[in-house]
């Protein structure tokens, strides 16, 4: 079963499809291209009041990762997509940290009104991802009003130093 958004990954019964592939790349480049995702996603909305922020909090100045990107992109799409239609005013602010265990915590937090539908398949398609990759998803009340939604995924952060 395909979906018309190319951000939603569906489950499917191949187990070919269902492996992961990881790969090496630059979290911070990850972190700009969803940054203009959702700029993008907020202006096509017509939500262009809404701000939007990364944050990154990393032991590496230049943090790489081992994990399967396209799945990470996927997972971060569908929750920026419903922090999206969710939020009218505020902000949305999302980001990752490292650890000191080869997992990284991942979030996504908004002003919205604070719906998140285990039924919405973006919802569940990010959190079975999550799941396939190692990690758990947690969601709660934000601080100022809104949700947070935190994960972490078996990762394996690393840095490169600058040339």
């Amino acid at each position: 079963m395909k979906d018309n958004n190319p951000h939603i990954l569906t489950v499917s019964k191949n187990k070919q499809e269902d492996r992961l592939h990881p790969e090496t790349f630059c979290m911070d480049r990850l972190m700009y291209e969803l940054d203009k995702y959702v700029k993008n996603e907020l202006q096509k909305s017509g939500k262009s009041n809404i701000g939007v922020d990364v944050a990154k909090f990393s032991d590496y100045e230049n943090c790489m990762v081992h994990t399967d990107r396209t799945r990470l992109l996927r997972i971060f799409c569908n929750l920026l997509d419903i922090a999206v239609q969710n939020t009218e005013t505020g902000y949305i602010l999302f980001g990752y940290h490292t650890s000191v265990s080869n997992n990284m915590n991942f979030y996504v937090d908004d002003t919205g009104s604070g719906i998140y539908n285990e039924n919405d398949v973006r919802y569940s398609i990010a959190r079975g991802l999550i799941q396939q990759m190692g990690g758990k998803m947690k969601v709660f009340p934000s601080n100022n009003a809104g949700t947070s939604v935190q994960f972490n995924i078996k990762c394996y952060p690393f840095d490169v130093p600058d040339n």
